[in-house]
């Protein structure tokens, strides 16, 4: 989970500030979560539609409609995360405590006891623990039944699992085609779902949003709940069926019937995300459930029998809208899958011998490697798959740097970086100095000092740089930092080049309005142009007043400009007199005056 303090670093203090103020007057609407993403309407002056992702490396991904475009997120992507945080921070807690494996010490009474216990004592626990729980003796009774233990293991799925996938498979379809969003019918849903239908037309896209979720949370869940119920009573072939099932069934129905508001956007992608977003709690059932061996393998062939000839059909028809397999989606059941060392092989070798070892399936590997103490697969795959996901580069750099490996470790780096600069300049920086690899180590700190605006990292880099370099690295990126508004990062650096005069032409041009950190250019350009930097900000303060321009936003910039000036002791008496001139000639505005009095340049 994230904290607050993430949050603040991604907005400056005003949105932030503005933010607050939103959350605290429930301005987040009704907050819908799929997985580790978060998304809300939050009302404004219009209402937007916001959405947070949490990403694995814990980094936070907002996304809003609204028009903001300056440094930082916006007030409303601020809002959306404290209410995240305040809706949803108890449970990511309790999923992060279930997450984690026991001290080994309860583990080891259990091997010692078991091994000590009489298989009498052993076969009275589980009696007792089977009349206890009749999901338990469902299981029991599918992993003893004769007829699949006398199967062959290496079957492939009966035609009856085909047949049931397809039929299934359907009669989704058919329920997801069918769904018809015009006028007439939306009128009828917004009545079922308590919808007001006038005001949903006219709510921007969002009601309509919502109201396509829950339709879809009806069609899709009833699907799911069942497949949980048989996944507890140890019927692992048959919930695959309806896994399959379902899934071919979203991504054969294309488009609905009719859909005039385009309020289900990218149909197989809507309708997919909600399937998947039911089945969370179906991973924790299989991982701790003892399936019948050869019914996990059957599974198995099901599910790569089903793939292949999803394949096969489309290639064979050239049909492009044809629904094929994005083995992606499955990454966490077959993670559940792979629990033991023996389901782990069978895994790996029909993902092997049907072609279909691709970074879709590439955590899943790595996890079969883990399983069956296979370090020689998992470093294949790694290394093969580490410059296409960071997380997957990520464990191998970990495990080089485990075995202080430096020749592999310098060589991952420099393979990796390249593609994930962002994610592995903190890696590269801490771990790799530059007196064993000083092209590298100096690329990540100068990417750094990009990224994050990093005086710090520009007094790093300057010690390894000329003169030379140091001013084509300011001339490189000086036009980056100026539309991204980071005026005084790039004032910071001119001043360290002896080129303050280009800080002084930068203020001229600037629109003083709406510029942040202008009294810290202000007092920079001062010390060496006191004289000019006084004339221009009296000048820009007196203009906006005499044109009329009001309010107290406009009178702190201006006290907050004259404060700058007055700190350097030339300019002092300048200021005073200015402010006092300000406040005479502006009588009536008497927060101009309490703002003057504030920053204390008049006392009267």
């Amino acid at each position: 989970m994230f904290i607050e303090q993430q949050i603040k670093q991604l907005a400056n203090s005003a949105s932030y500030q503005r933010g607050v103020e939103y959350f605290e007057g429930g301005a987040v609407r009704k907050i819908t979560r799929q997985g580790n993403t978060f998304e809300a309407k939050v009302s404004g002056s219009s209402q937007y539609r916001v959405s947070l992702e949490i990403e694995k490396s814990g980094d936070l991904d907002f996304e809003c409609s609204c028009p903001y475009d300056h440094d930082g997120i916006c007030k409303h992507s601020v809002a959306l995360g404290l209410a995240v945080l305040s809706e949803f921070g108890d449970s990511f807690k309790d999923s992060q405590k279930s997450t984690e494996t026991p001290i080994s010490e309860p583990i080891t009474d259990f091997a010692r006891i078991f091994e000590k216990t009489k298989s009498k004592e052993k076969l009275q626990f589980l009696q007792g623990l089977l009349q206890k729980d009749s999901n338990l003796q469902q299981q029991f009774v599918r992993f003893m039944t004769p007829v699949a233990k006398a199967k062959k293991t290496t079957e492939k799925p009966v035609v009856q699992s085909k047949t049931r996938v397809e039929m299934l498979s359907t009669g989704v379809y058919e329920k997801l085609s069918n769904l018809t969003f015009d006028d007439k019918h939306l009128a009828k849903y917004a009545r079922k779902y308590g919808y007001d239908f006038d005001e949903m037309l006219y709510d921007e896209g969002d009601m309509l949003y919502d109201l396509g979720n829950e339709i879809m949370t009806d069609l899709l869940k009833p699907y799911a709940d069942k497949l949980l119920k048989v996944l507890q009573e140890g019927k692992i072939l048959e919930a695959t069926e309806m896994w399959l099932g379902v899934y071919e069934g979203c991504i054969s129905a294309t488009e609905p019937q009719a859909d005039e508001y385009d309020m289900m956007g990218d149909f197989v992608e809507t309708s997919t995300e909600a399937w998947f977003s039911f089945l969370a709690s179906a991973y924790t059932i299989i991982e701790r459930t003892l399936f019948a061996p050869v019914e996990i393998q059957q599974t198995i062939n099901l599910l790569v029998e089903r793939c292949k000839y999803l394949d096969k059909e489309a290639e064979k028809h050239d049909d492009e809208v044809m629904g094929v397999y994005e083995l992606k989606v499955f990454e966490p059941f077959l993670m559940a899958l792979s629990a033991d060392p023996e389901t782990a092989k069978y895994l790996y070798k029909s993902l092997k011998t049907n072609d279909l070892l691709d970074i879709n399936v590439a955590f899943v590997v790595l996890k079969i490697a883990k399983i069956t103490n296979d370090d020689k697969l998992h470093v294949e795959t790694a290394e093969y798959f580490a410059d296409s996901d960071p997380d997957i580069a990520v464990q191998l750099l970990q495990k080089y740097m485990g075995q202080n490996d430096r020749p592999n470790l310098l060589r991952v780096a420099n393979k990796v970086w390249p593609r994930f600069k962002d994610r592995f300049n903190d890696f590269v920086i801490a771990n790799i100095s530059a007196q064993e690899d000083a092209p590298l180590h100096l690329q990540a700190l100068e990417s750094r000092c990009v990224g994050k605006i990093s005086l710090t990292d520009y007094d790093s880099l300057r010690k390894y740089w000329n003169e030379k370099q140091r001013n084509g690295f300011i001339d490189e990126h000086k036009i980056q930092w100026k539309n991204n508004g980071n005026h005084l990062f790039l004032s910071q650096l001119l001043e360290l080049e002896n080129r303050v005069s280009e800080i002084k032409d930068m203020l001229e041009q600037m629109n003083w309005d709406y510029s942040r950190n202008l009294p810290e250019m202000l007092q920079i350009t001062a010390k060496y142009y006191p004289i000019e930097c006084s004339k221009m900000t009296t000048k820009r303060a007196d203009a906006a007043l005499a044109n009329g321009q009001r309010g107290r936003d406009l009178y702190q910039r201006i006290a907050s400009w004259l404060e700058a000036l007055h700190k350097i002791p030339e300019l002092q008496q300048n200021t005073l007199q200015f402010a006092d001139y300000l406040a005479t000639e502006y009588s009536r505005l008497s927060a101009l005056r309490e703002e003057l009095r504030n920053v204390k340049l008049w006392r009267k």
